[in-house]
C-alpha cells in the first residue's frame, strides 16, 4: 500500500511540476529530494527539507514542506516527538489549503499524506473534504486526462480505504488510463 501512495504522489508531483517550475527553478531539484524522500530514508527527507528552505516561499512550497515534516515521524522512536511532526506537518498542510483551496497540487499532496496516517490521527474528516474537492475538480473537465486519471485514482484509494466498495468501483471504472486501473486492481484484490 505504501509503494502505491508513494508512486501515486510521485505522479501527482510530476503532473504539476511543469507549470511550478517556471515559478522558482529551484522547486524542481526540490522535488525530485521529495520524491527520493518518499522511499522512506531520514537523509533524503532532511535533504528534502533543506532544499524547499532556498525556495521562495508559497503555499504549495509549504505544503511539500508539510508533507515531508509528517515523513520524520517514521524515523523518531519518541511517541511525543512523532506526534509533534504530525502537528507540525499538519499545521503547514492544512494553512496551505486555506490559503489555495483550488490548487490540485496540494490538495493531492495533502491528500495521500494524510490518507497514509493512522486512523487514530483523525484524519478523516480532511480526507472527506480532499475527495469533495478532487470530485469537484474531476467534473469541472477543466483538466487534462492524465489528471483526471490522477485525481479518480485518490478518490478510489479513500472508498477502498474505508471499504466503500460500491462508490470505489463508480469512480474505478471511469478511469481510462489501464496502467493507474491495473495497480489499483491488484491493489485493491491483493
Amino acid at each position: 500500500m505504501l509503494k502505491i501512495i508513494v508512486l501515486s504522489l510521485s505522479l501527482v508531483s510530476f503532473v504539476f511540476a511543469d507549470s511550478l517550475v517556471s515559478k522558482n527553478a529551484g522547486l524542481n531539484k526540490a522535488l525530485v529530494l521529495f520524491h527520493k524522500a518518499q522511499r522512506g530514508v531520514e537523509d533524503d527527507v532532511l535533504k528534502a527539507l533543506e532544499n524547499f528552505k532556498e525556495i521562495q516561499n508559497s503555499s504549495t512550497k509549504n505544503a511539500y514542506v508539510g508533507s515531508l515534516t509528517t515523513m520524520l515521524a517514521r524515523h523518531t522512536y519518541l511517541p511525543w516527538k512523532k506526534l509533534s511532526y504530525v502537528k507540525e506537518g499538519s499545521k503547514l498542510l492544512d494553512n496551505s489549503i486555506r490559503i489555495e483551496p483550488n490548487s490540485i497540487d496540494i490538495r493531492l499532496t495533502r491528500f495521500y499524506t494524510y490518507l497514509n496516517m493512522p486512523d487514530f490521527l483523525k484524519k478523516e474528516p480532511f480526507l472527506q473534504e480532499d475527495v469533495r474537492s478532487l470530485l469537484k475538480f474531476f467534473k469541472s473537465g477543466k483538466n487534462p486526462k492524465m489528471v483526471n486519471n490522477q485525481l479518480l485514482e485518490a478518490i478510489v484509494q479513500f472508498f477502498h480505504k474505508y471499504e466503500n466498495s460500491k462508490k470505489r468501483d463508480v469512480y474505478l471504472n471511469q478511469i481510462t488510463d489501464e496502467k493507474i486501473k491495473q495497480k489499483l486492481l491488484l491493489k485493491i484484490n491483493g
